[in-house]
């Protein structure tokens, strides 16, 4: 089945071309927050993007294993990978 596109996708610079070329779209949730703050201040700081890439391509293979199809199946899904719990308390879990 061919990938949709809505509007949202075309103009936002970032989801575009991952959905584009077939990828997954980037969430970062909650318990990466921290990796994702500290990578985002490193390459700001020292112009070194591998720590955001990184954390970019972790968040995505997270994104890619969750099926959004469902609501409780997702909310589910995401809890027991502990995307909503605080950096710190838990480490993401990633099912491939």
């Amino acid at each position: 089945m061919p990938c949709q596109i809505s509007n949202y996708q075309r103009s936002d610079p970032l989801v575009h071309p991952l959905v584009h070329a077939g990828l997954s779209r980037i969430l970062v949730p909650i318990v990466l927050r921290d990796d994702y703050l500290q990578a985002l201040r490193a390459l700001s700081r020292t112009s070194a993007p591998a720590s955001l890439v990184r954390v970019a391509l972790h968040a995505q293979r997270f994104t890619a294993s969750i099926d959004f199809g469902d609501y409780d199946s997702t909310l589910a899904a995401l809890q027991r990978c502990h995307a909503f719990a605080e950096p710190g308390v838990a480490r993401l879990l990633v099912t491939e």
